[in-house]
């Protein structure tokens, strides 16, 4: 649904759920104390303060805030590791 938005709009809303998201695995981490929470809840939140920072930068393009070959090769690199 947020790509179907585009622009800061649908980064809004991706980043209002990644924020949801990693909150909830931060609480769910309290109970269970699975790795899994313990990486995904703050992971997701900074994702969510990035995605929050990009939409009220002020100009016209969200070019810093994009997928690169680098940030692929990382996410990549810790799905391995895990």
């Amino acid at each position: 649904m947020a790509g179907a938005i585009g622009g800061r709009g649908g980064l809004a809303l991706a980043s209002s759920y990644l924020a949801f998201a990693g909150g909830y695995c931060l609480l769910n981490f309290r109970q269970c104390r699975e790795t899994h929470c313990a990486i995904t809840g703050p992971g997701w939140t900074i994702a969510a303060l990035l995605g929050c920072a990009a939409v009220l930068t002020p100009g016209s393009g969200l070019s810093w805030y994009r997928v690169t070959g680098a940030s692929l090769a990382a996410i990549a690199i810790c799905i391995l590791g895990y």
